[in-house]
């Protein structure tokens, strides 16, 4: 399992970028204290989407507003049309890990 980071570093309605060497860029959010893991990069155009809007469970792209649901990856609003890969979140001895990438 790949350690991502801490559950504390991640409250409830946020989102925490994560960059580790070696591994894609991900975008952990907390959404009513259930961690979703998906890539933090636009399938639209290449954007980091933690630089963008997180509520109600969609995350919005800040170069254009398309948007994706962090549970499932798929796009919500347009120009979005391609799913952002998801990771299943386990939460262990309080930190969050994905299985693999």
């Amino acid at each position: 399992m790949i350690r991502l980071c801490a559950i504390t570093d991640i409250q409830c309605g946020d989102m925490l970028p994560i960059d580790q060497e070696g591994m894609p860029p991900l975008a952990v959010f907390n959404l009513d204290d259930k961690i979703y893991v998906t890539s933090n990069i636009c399938t639209h155009n290449v954007a980091r989407l933690t630089d963008g809007f997180f509520e109600d469970g969609l995350i919005e792209c800040p170069l254009h507003s398309g948007a994706f649901d962090v549970k499932t990856g798929e796009p919500e609003a347009f120009p979005c049309e391609i799913p952002l890969k998801t990771y299943e979140a386990t939460i262990k001895d309080g930190f969050v890990y994905i299985d693999q990438i």
